[in-house]
């Protein structure tokens, strides 16, 4: 994404810094000259004091003379603490780390969203393109979030080093809402077919949108997609030893959580027929073309839809703060924010 960033940059190391590998700051006033129009952050949507739950909405990655969006790969939403330096989280949870972080850790979730170019009609922001969500225990020292671009996979991968940034976030301790658990699970055709689908990074964001499109009333931004793994399934009895068969990994095992006040949800919260078109038709819109297959492979089997299971949590959103299209980067945001090393800026 070089057009997005000045020919020449510099850095520097944090003054006291005794963080090994840690990210130097910038220091260049305007480095970053893309910004993702039609920010707009809740607020704190958890009300249990030291936990957090805070949605992004906003439209593609652009500046002055056009939209970047087809530059970008994903988008990613980074912690930061009061000098705008991002937060190191050893218990973050997001698409490609989860399994890293133990069992009984008090976990933050954060979604990655991939970019989606076909929606994007004109040149008009569509402001509600992406929604992007931090869910758990909230990081000591959080003071804004920040949504970062992403271009590349992997070891190649190119991240800007600023971005859109939030205002100050306040943790609620007030109110009461419901929370609501539950799990929906996929049985593919193949168990390549359910690995492919497990690693994905689009998968999370399908999901969302699957979830939201069959509860009627309900926002994206009310969900977090907790867990997706690919699971065990019993094959048929082998009568020649009278036993069970090896267990298979067809299937691909979903945990969400709802936190919403406006809306009602069911024990049985969606039917299965509901819940696979809206998943086959955002596997469609996002161009999820491996995975759109593997949905409708006619051995793809129907979807079972679990028992949620709802809690009143103390505590109330307090609603939705709205935010310019773009924040101009203060020379001071520059000097105290980075999000990579130089290293993974220029190789």
């Amino acid at each position: 994404m070089n057009e997005c960033m000045l020919a020449t940059v510099t850095a520097e190391c944090p003054s006291g810094n005794s963080v090994t590998a840690g990210s130097p700051d910038l220091t260049t006033t305007g480095a970053v000259t893309c910004t993702v129009c039609g920010a707009e952050a809740s607020t704190d949507k958890h009300p249990k004091s030291g936990e957090v739950f805070i949605s992004v909405t906003f439209g593609p990655l652009g500046k002055s003379d056009g939209f970047l969006e087809h530059k970008v790969t994903s988008y990613s939403l980074v912690p930061l603490d009061d000098k705008l330096r991002p937060i190191d989280i050893q218990t973050m949870v997001d698409n490609a780390a989860s399994s890293t972080v133990a069992a009984d850790a008090d976990k933050l979730y954060i979604t990655h969203v991939p970019s989606n170019s076909g929606g994007i009609g004109s040149n008009c922001c569509a402001k509600t393109l992406h929604t992007i969500s931090m869910f758990g225990t909230k990081p000591t020292g959080l003071s804004k979030v920040m949504v970062v671009a992403k271009s590349g996979t992997g070891t190649s991968a190119k991240t800007l080093p600023w971005g859109w940034t939030s205002p100050e976030i306040v943790d609620q301790a007030s109110g009461s809402i419901q929370a609501t658990t539950g799990t929906v699970t996929l049985t593919f055709a193949s168990e390549t077919d359910a690995s492919s689908a497990a690693s994905d990074p689009k998968i999370y964001v399908l999901l969302i949108k699957a979830i939201a499109n069959a509860i009627t009333g309900l926002s994206e931004s009310d969900i977090i997609i907790t867990k997706v793994a690919q699971g065990t399934a019993r094959r048929l009895t082998d009568s020649e030893n009278d036993g069970e068969r090896r267990l298979s990994t067809l299937s691909l095992i979903v945990d969400y959580t709802i936190v919403t006040k406006s809306v009602t949800i069911d024990e049985t919260p969606f039917t299965a027929s509901d819940f696979m078109t809206s998943l086959k038709s955002a596997a469609t819109a996002l161009g999820a073309s491996s995975l759109s297959t593997a949905l409708n492979d006619q051995n793809f089997g129907t979807p079972t839809v679990g028992a949620t299971s709802t809690s009143t949590v103390a505590g109330a959103p307090t609603g939705t703060a709205s935010f310019a299209a773009s924040q101009a980067m203060s020379a001071f945001a520059l000097v105290m924010a980075s999000v990579m090393t130089l290293w993974d800026l220029f190789n």
